[in-house]
């Protein structure tokens, strides 16, 4: 078990890059959208900025934990926040102790996937080089691993 989980963690700790943010008007990259996400020792953040148009942009941050047995993943989000600013209001969002996500790790030669137990059917499929994030089936998210 402990090797197996070596190979899952090898592909799913460490820092990642945003690259694309999928929209239904289309696709933001840099410098429409800013992101960072970290996953380390059982310990993850994310940090991202977003520009849709020039009138408004949202801020995300998020600390959570997450944990690995054998086959399960699971995750939760200790701490939220999201600012969204347009041009007549700023929004501001806090929460604390987020829900608990399930997924069930499905690992392959250079890839590990992480697909929810739960309704909103989310995917992150981890590569060596990147990180991809669906939902229901559809790309949403990439992002870039960082090498050291």
């Amino acid at each position: 078990m402990a090797s197996e989980n070596t190979h899952i963690l090898e592909l799913i700790e460490g820092a990642f890059i945003l690259h694309e943010w999928v929209v239904p008007d289309g696709h933001l990259t840099q410098p429409k959208i800013e992101g960072r996400f970290i996953m380390q020792s059982g310990i993850m953040a994310l940090i991202s900025y977003g520009q849709s148009n020039p009138e408004s942009e949202t801020h995300f941050s998020k600390f959570g934990r997450y944990s690995i047995d054998g086959d399960q993943f699971t995750y939760h989000w200790e701490y939220s926040s999201r600012i969204s600013k347009n041009t007549n209001e700023t929004e501001t969002a806090f929460t604390t102790n987020g829900e608990v996500h399930e997924f069930t790790v499905v690992k392959r030669t250079n890839t590990v996937v992480l697909e929810s137990k739960q309704k909103d059917k989310a995917t992150f499929n981890f590569y060596p080089d990147r990180l991809e994030y669906f939902e229901d089936g559809s790309l949403v998210r990439t992002w870039n691993r960082v090498v050291a």
